[in-house]
């Protein structure tokens, strides 16, 4: 994750832009997902990536909106590959 931009909505919602870097080498292994999570892991959100991006690194994708509820105030980001039990925030 080399950045993430945030812009309100109102109403509790949020327009994310997120910058992913991964050494995506073809349809084995490549970043496929990145997921807005709320500090106690629930899932809000979730921006499928749908191929590798070998020769597009790094690389922007966006999701909106994402609806937050009131009471967070804090939220995570992060990437993840197929067959990967590492997740990088």
């Amino acid at each position: 994750m080399l950045n993430v931009t945030l812009t309100p909505r109102g109403n509790h919602r949020y327009d994310f832009s997120v910058t992913v870097r991964h050494d995506d080498t073809g349809w084995d292994h490549y970043a496929n997902k990145w997921e807005v999570v709320d500090p106690a892991g629930a899932i809000l959100a979730t921006r499928t990536l749908l191929h590798p991006r070998t020769g597009e690194q790094s690389f922007t994708r966006s999701l909106r909106p994402v609806a937050i509820p009131a009471d967070i105030t804090t939220v995570k980001v992060r990437a993840a590959w197929p067959r990967a039990s590492v997740w990088r925030n």
